[in-house]
């Protein structure tokens, strides 16, 4: 599933030029990445479609690396939510309602070598999910250029692009942010999502 999944998406990407893109780094942020429970692996590339992982954020970011080449990080707290989401929304929800601050598995990136940040996050009641909202609050980006892509529930963006622009006031949000609604499937979307990239 996994490979058939990722490798539609590839060739629908480099229909058109897969330019490289050295000087960018695609930051995201999954659910399934970030869970401990039975039956529950890290997820890097495209995956089956539930609520678990929001896995259209791994699928936009793998079409992103196709198409520039660039570097990734993964945002992973130290302390993990439940794999299952009926358990987890309620401590999810007060986190982002706390203000909680996380610690991360990996050494956080250096972004200076970067002149553009791609970043994947999902809208989770209409805001930053707290552990990419800790992330950010510990980097300080100054001269890049944001670029934002998304899934959400009915939300939209909610307001995931103020809170960005107020994180990292440094940086510049690029205006044209991408979402895509988690009941609709990014496969189907591939084409659009394309044309985003090709715009930044």
């Amino acid at each position: 599933m996994k490979k058939w999944i990722a490798a539609l998406l590839v060739a629908l990407l480099c229909a058109t030029p897969c330019l490289a893109e050295g000087n960018a780094i695609a930051i995201y942020f999954l659910y399934a990445n970030n869970t401990e429970g039975p039956d529950v692996d890290a997820v890097s590339t495209a995956t089956p479609y539930t609520d678990l992982n929001f896995s259209d954020i791994s699928v936009m970011t793998d079409m992103l690396v196709q198409a520039r080449g660039m570097d990734t990080y993964a945002i992973e707290i130290n302390e993990k939510y439940d794999a299952d989401f009926d358990v987890m929304v309620e401590p999810a929800r007060d986190d982002i309602n706390n203000g909680r601050s996380f610690t991360f598995a990996q050494p956080l990136p250096d972004l200076s070598a970067y002149t553009d940040i791609y970043l994947g996050v999902p809208v989770w009641w209409g805001t930053l999910p707290q552990p990419a909202r800790s992330f950010m609050e510990q980097l300080n980006p100054s001269g890049q250029t944001v670029h934002f892509y998304s899934s959400h529930l009915g939300s939209h963006f909610g307001n995931m692009l103020e809170q960005i622009a107020s994180l990292w006031p440094n940086a510049t949000l690029a205006e044209d942010s991408y979402t895509i609604s988690a009941s609709d499937d990014i496969r189907e979307q591939a084409a659009d999502f394309t044309a985003w990239i090709e715009r930044q």
